[in-house]
């Protein structure tokens, strides 16, 4: 089994999940840069409820087509009601 199908059975079963891409960036003919906004929605289990996220991604195009060459995910943190 791949790892992240056993994550998708265990604490993220039923859980939704939206990518919105928000930049691209062309670096050069062959490398782009991309930004990309992500929400999880778990109902159930430790995660429980929506987790929000943006990462980067560096892809590259190659003979087989794009690839990703380096990803960074960032989590955003969850804003309580003020103080």
């Amino acid at each position: 089994m791949r790892p992240n199908a056993a994550i998708l059975r265990t604490i993220y079963a039923g859980s939704t999940n939206r990518f919105t891409i928000e930049a691209v960036r062309l670096l050069r003919s062959d490398v782009a840069l991309v930004q990309v906004h992500s929400t999880v929605d778990a109902p159930q289990g430790p995660l429980a409820g929506p987790r929000a996220a943006r990462f980067s991604l560096v892809i590259t195009k190659g003979s087989s087509g794009w690839e990703i060459a380096s990803l960074h995910n960032t989590l955003e943190t969850v804003q309580g009601p003020p103080r």
